[in-house]
């Protein structure tokens, strides 16, 4: 018996359902609010820069619907605007962009594992991913290892 694949129809990075859905719950990241109401008390998201939030499935929650799943080079194109344009930044901490990214790529895997996309196109978005761990995790070691140091120097003065 096989089972019919699963074709996503969103096209954009966030389905117009979820981003709506956020923009009225207050859930919208500062990355994905839209410039023009970044001041006001009711944000709106810029549909350019809002991305999935990944979601556990719950009861009556359809994650088959194909207008919520991005098929995969709507999932790539994510994947390549959370590399450059997202990572790259500097005006927020290291460990809440880390955050932001892990839970849109955490979306992007849900998707694609959604909908059984092929092995070749699971690869391309696999591959990425995968070094922005090694990354990351170098980096976490890094500063761990600065901090490690930075105590053990603090403790060895004796003010006393």
């Amino acid at each position: 018996m096989s089972v019919e694949p699963i074709i996503g129809r969103c096209l954009l990075m966030c389905p117009e359902k979820e981003r709506r859905m956020r923009e009225r719950e207050g859930l919208l990241h500062k990355y994905e609010i839209d410039e023009k109401t970044r001041y006001m008390k009711k944000r709106k998201a810029d549909p350019a820069k809002t991305i999935k939030c990944f979601s556990r499935s719950a009861a009556g929650q359809d994650m088959t619907d194909p207008y919520s799943l991005r098929p995969p080079h709507v999932l790539l194109s994510t994947i390549r605007y959370l590399f450059t344009e997202i990572i790259t930044k500097t005006d927020l901490n290291w460990t809440l962009i880390y955050d932001f990214v892990f839970d849109r790529l955490r979306s992007v895997r849900q998707d694609a594992v959604i909908q059984r996309i092929d092995i070749t196109s699971n690869i391309l978005l696999l591959e990425p991913i995968v070094r922005f761990h090694i990354y990351a995790a170098q980096r976490y070691k890094l500063i761990s290892m600065c901090c490690t140091y930075m105590f053990s120097k603090i403790l060895s003065t004796n003010p006393f």
